[in-house]
């Protein structure tokens, strides 16, 4: 056949190869255009006696169409890639990923299996609705589903994306990780519900999880268990390279001291000859990429890990270091602020001494002036007194002086009337001295309270 998708595959097959990854996002995004692929593609296969694999990329969307499962199973396609980003629905809100929302994800999941496809996923965490605890349900996620292959990372932002722009908005971008990758547990967003620490220690923590030895073997026995359609197997001698791969993988695994990886191969293989023989491929496939990818949790990452945590403890070591240093400055300085109060409190000490002299001086000086104006007050009154004594011995002697010389009735009653009017300014007289008196009293009383007022403190 002369058609496009013929040629590109006889051309792989001249290459000797044996597996084809189809790279597009989403390889069923054009549901009528993939049917009809695949069907040339089954086309294609019958005419080779060689088995081929093939691998892509699809959405969640996938276990909603049967036909198209049925499809991929009849050409051979035994594994897919979904983006299933996280269980958490907030989550997937934030990616965007509106088909994974309305989906239940472990259904679908093993929906896929159920065709002899197995389901590879990213996932990610650090999300802004990620806490500490979607560690936790991440790997319960994956656990439960059987996904063997969980491509597990942490958020980045890539430049001129929403995210990035919306980080940057934020200030959540953390410029002098613009390079970050997760192979180096670096992150170049600031978390928004934990911390940095905290997102590397669960990602740490996740990943060992997932590719430890028993809990690889669950997942992939699992994820055996769902496939329920007759085998698609054409038996082949496997060629040179693959035979020495085959050997090197039992030679790593069964001839071995390591009782854990004895037992974890052990485990995968008795499975698979007991119960599902044509899946032996699919077995070893298991094995060879688990031996890469537990060396890279338990040897690189853990060792990038052990770094980053050394080099966050030398930060906090130098950390402590600044801060005894900054303290000592810190105490030197108050060292001197304090001296420089004790000088300033003895100056005003001695100010206020100065001052407390001179309101000393002051109020003498007052006192004596309160002094002389109450002697002089009663000089004045005293000599009022007599004077007013005095007129009133010369009142009293016109009168009698007057009567003696009085001759008539007439003359006594005139006598009279100018003594009453003698007596009425004798009496005014004495009235104004009293007033008089009364006013150099109260100049005294107030001059007493100002003197008084004077010498309180303050």
């Amino acid at each position: 056949s002369g058609r496009p998708v013929d040629i590109r595959l006889w051309s792989a097959r001249k290459q000797r190869a044996d597996a084809i990854f189809f790279t597009d996002d989403n390889f069923i995004g054009n549901r009528k255009f993939v049917k009809e692929l695949l069907h040339a593609i089954i086309e294609f296969n019958a005419t080779t006696d060689v088995q081929m694999q093939y691998i892509t990329q699809v959405s969640i969307d996938l276990a909603k169409d049967d036909e198209l499962l049925e499809l991929m199973y009849e050409a051979h396609f035994n594994r897919v890639f979904i983006g299933i980003e996280s269980p958490r629905k907030e989550s997937l809100k934030e990616a965007n990923k509106a088909q994974n929302v309305r989906s239940d994800l472990v259904s679908d999941v093993r929906k896929i299996q159920s065709y002899n496809i197995d389901v590879a996923a990213g996932m990610i965490v650090g999300f802004d609705h990620d806490d500490e605890s979607i560690f936790q349900e991440q790997f319960e996620f994956i656990m439960e589903s059987n996904i063997s292959w969980a491509m597990v990372g942490m958020l980045q932002a890539i430049p001129r994306t929403p995210l990035y722009e919306r980080l940057q908005r934020e200030n959540r971008i953390d410029f002098s990780r613009e390079a970050a990758t997760n192979t180096t547990l670096e992150m170049n967003i600031v978390p928004k519900n934990m911390t940095k620490e905290e997102l590397v220690a669960g990602y740490h923590w996740l990943c060992k999880q997932l590719y430890g030895y028993g809990n690889y073997a669950k997942r992939v026995i699992g994820n055996f268990k769902e496939y329920a359609k007759k085998p698609k197997v054409k038996i082949y001698f496997p060629t040179f390279l693959q035979l020495k791969i085959l050997l090197k993988t039992f030679r790593y695994y069964l001839l071995t001291w390591n009782v854990r990886r004895l037992h974890f191969s052990i485990k995968i293989l008795k499975y698979v000859l007991l119960h599902k023989p044509f899946l032996l491929y699919d077995a070893i496939v298991h094995l060879v990429s688990f031996k890469h990818l537990h060396s890279y949790v338990y040897d690189y990452l853990e060792k990038a890990f052990n770094e980053k945590v050394a080099a966050f403890e030398h930060s906090v070591i130098q950390s402590k270091q600044s801060m005894a240093l900054a303290y000592e400055e810190l105490h030197k300085r108050a060292a001197v602020v304090s001296q420089k109060v004790a000088k300033a409190y003895d100056e005003l000490k001695g100010q206020v001494a100065t001052v407390g002299e001179y309101a000393a001086k002051e109020y003498e000086e007052l006192c004596h002036k309160a002094t002389a104006l109450n002697q002089q007050a009663a000089h004045a009154y005293d000599e009022l007194r007599k004077q007013a004594q005095d007129l009133s011995q010369h009142a009293v002697h016109e009168y009698n002086k007057l009567l003696q010389h009085a001759a008539s009735a007439v003359n006594k009653q005139m006598l009279k009337a100018e003594f009453d009017e003698l007596r009425k300014q004798l009496a005014a007289f004495n009235s104004s001295l009293i007033t008089a008196y009364d006013e150099l009293r109260k100049q005294a009383l107030a001059l007493n309270a100002q003197v008084a007022a004077a010498a309180l403190p303050g």
